[in-house]
């Protein structure tokens, strides 16, 4: 499993339906530098729609959100792009994705050799899970 930890942006955060206000991206930026470099370096320039098993955990410590994404990169993109139909909340779940904020946590776990084929997703939120969020935010050794 390739992992990797992403501060949400405005942007990112449209992907959850709640947030469409923010941006009409619907979509989380997957940065190219980490992505493709150190993960997927074959995909260099493709232009590529790959279907993905995505299940998120979180904020708040909830389990798994199950759902079937795509992670694309078009013509003049600048980043791959973790995209498809917006995040809506789970049934029985309303407001889960409600209290997420610019500057939230996405650590992101990717299988697959040469592409990814499922993907995790954990959503810290700097509201829903402190401890957590401020432990993440440590200096590095």
């Amino acid at each position: 499993m390739k992992l990797a930890i992403k501060a949400l942006t405005q942007s990112d955060l449209s992907f959850f339906k709640v947030h469409l206000k923010y941006s009409k991206q619907k979509a989380i930026n997957l940065n190219s530098d980490i992505f493709i470099e150190k993960f997927y370096p074959h995909l260099q320039g493709a232009m590529r729609h790959i279907k993905v098993s995505l299940t998120v955990f979180g904020p708040g410590g909830r389990g798994p959100h199950r759902l079937t994404r795509k992670i694309l990169y078009t013509a003049g993109g600048k980043n791959w792009r973790l995209n498809g139909e917006f995040i809506h909340d789970p049934e029985g779940e309303t407001g889960r994705y409600d209290k997420l904020v610019e500057g939230d946590l996405a650590l992101f776990g990717f299988d697959g050799i040469d592409e990814p084929d499922s993907a995790i997703m954990v959503l810290v939120s700097s509201q829903e899970d402190p401890a957590l969020f401020a432990g993440a935010h440590l200096r590095k050794l």
